[in-house]
């Protein structure tokens, strides 16, 4: 994994990578047991106490990244949406421009679903499907989730008017 030698705000940075890699490789937000976490740290970064990790764990808790469970035995980590879009922000080629992207795709192609924007973005459905809440959330687009993915069932007037061709 690279240098052995972090300082702890690197620490938080690779636990970030850690969860946002499970992420894009499972397509979904994961649920990830805290042992397998302290395991792979401390395997690959001898040098870094339990303390440190913790002192990691807690501070990207309290920035809203990660939520734990905190189970007696194994804790197991939540990946919150805030925390995937910080990694996007950090680790994903070309992230800033894929928004106005899904953007062209809903107004002009009136592609309507986090499948085929994804399809036609070449880009992972989970990284779409970020994008389709954080839009929603703004008010931009209305949605349905289900188990088949996103729907955009509304599309605002001012967000038409913005990438309309």
């Amino acid at each position: 994994m690279g240098n052995n030698n972090l300082a702890p705000e690197q620490l938080d940075t690779v636990i970030l990578r850690m969860a946002g890699d499970a992420t894009l490789k499972d397509g979904v937000l994961p649920n990830i047991e805290g042992k397998g976490i302290l395991d792979v740290l401390q395997e690959n970064y001898p040098q870094v106490t339990l303390n440190d990790i913790e002192d990691s764990f807690e501070i990207l808790e309290n920035h809203g990244y990660i939520r734990f469970d905190r189970y007696p035995k194994n804790p197991v980590m939540f990946f919150e949406e805030i925390g995937f879009e910080a990694y996007l922000q950090q680790f994903y080629p070309d992230y800033d421009s894929l928004e106005n992207r899904t953007c062209t795709q809903i107004v002009q192609n009136e592609a309507l679903n986090d499948a085929l924007i994804a399809q036609a973005l070449s880009t992972p459905r989970i990284i779409i499907q970020h994008i389709l809440k954080n839009l929603a959330s703004r008010g931009e687009i209305k949605i349905d989730s289900s188990l088949q993915g996103i729907h955009i069932t509304h599309v605002n007037a001012s967000l038409r008017r913005k990438f309309k061709g």
